[in-house]
């Protein structure tokens, strides 16, 4: 499940709502994007209602029940934006998450 906050919502709000969350059989993790917070439950949600999420806070924007693996890598973790990850080897440093000009025909 991700919990999508609005833009501008207050530090403050995040902590709160980080903080009730930690109270629920799931692990939250807060990842800031360039326009948007979002906080992903990592756990068994199948039990946690996504309307009673959302009556937790005003801020909250969206409330996403994501059933496929790996939603840590998801767009919609990352609210659409992406991330390139540089890796360094003996020969060159590669990039991941972008199509490189030689690739593109």
């Amino acid at each position: 499940m991700i919990i999508v906050m609005k833009s501008g919502c207050p530090q403050q709000e995040i902590e709160l709502l980080f903080t009730e969350l930690c109270r629920w059989s799931v692990v939250p993790e807060v990842s800031v994007g360039k326009d948007k917070v979002a906080i992903i439950l990592v756990g068994d949600t199948t039990e946690i209602d996504a309307q009673q999420v959302q009556n937790l806070s005003p801020f909250i924007e969206q409330v996403l029940r994501i059933n496929k693996p790996l939603k840590r890598a998801s767009l919609e973790f990352r609210y659409g934006e992406t991330n390139d990850l540089k890796v360094s080897t003996p020969s060159a440093h590669i990039t991941f998450g972008q199509v490189s000009q030689a690739l593109k025909l």
